[in-house]
């Protein structure tokens, strides 16, 4: 069912009532890029500091939409199906359940496209995530191809944030497990080497080559942690 959205504020401030919302309207300082003197903005502040979310803001538009901007900014129709998965984005958001990502290329970090992403989806590869500038759009594909590009994933909390940096022909990262440099584009984990994202959660392997003590393909140099250590001396026994 179709409804305004201005009707909605009271029911939002009594959901977000823990983190302090506040209303800003068009006549209040740096809200005057609001349409309508009757839109209205929901406005949480962000007590972590270090965080590159300062705010969380939504948008109540009289007889328009909802805009919910925290990072990136995505855009909901009066609806309750959009309604109720809107709060539960924003709801994730503040639990660090769900984060702000974005995919930026070359040296000047040119914004290519971004999103609302679950905490896990970061279990997957950057061109998992951002499927389409990948494998969808011949143009933007076709940009990437050499290799210039940052995944970045900001978290309301800072501590939870990841990025991941592509240079040149390799792009690599390093593995949150082993601590081994490895190629992000051979793994199906964001943070986890092929061979630790393997032994951890059954994804497939890379068949590696070793020259001079890193694998050619994946450039994993064959460090374990203790943990995965322990894991293939229980199966081998």
């Amino acid at each position: 069912m179709e409804f305004n959205p201005i009707d909605k504020a009271e029911e939002l401030l009594y959901l977000l009532r823990e983190y302090n919302p506040i209303i800003k309207r068009k006549s209040d300082e740096e809200y005057e890029w609001m349409e309508e003197e009757t839109d209205l903005c929901i406005v949480l502040i962000n007590p972590d500091r270090n965080s590159q979310l300062s705010t969380l803001e939504i948008l109540c538009e009289d007889d328009g939409e909802f805009t919910v901007s925290c990072g990136v900014h995505a855009h909901y129709y009066p609806y309750d199906e959009e309604y109720k998965r809107m709060c539960e984005i924003v709801l994730n958001i503040l639990e660090n359940k769900c984060c702000s990502g974005d995919l930026l290329y070359g040296e000047e970090k040119e914004w290519i496209m971004g999103g609302f992403f679950d905490r896990e989806d970061l279990e997957h590869s950057a061109q998992d995530i951002f499927h389409y500038a990948f494998y969808e759009s011949k143009y933007l594909s076709e940009k990437l191809q050499d290799g210039f590009w940052e995944a970045r994933y900001v978290f309301w909390n800072s501590k939870y944030d990841k990025i991941v940096k592509v240079k040149g022909e390799k792009d690599t990262a390093v593995c949150d497990e082993c601590g081994s440099e490895y190629l992000a584009s051979k793994s199906k984990m964001a943070s986890l080497c092929p061979e630790c994202a393997h032994v951890l959660y059954g994804y497939e392997n890379c068949n590696h080559v070793f020259e001079d003590g890193k694998c050619t393909l994946c450039l994993w140099d064959g460090s374990v942690s203790e943990y995965i250590k322990g894991l293939k001396n229980s199966d081998e026994q």
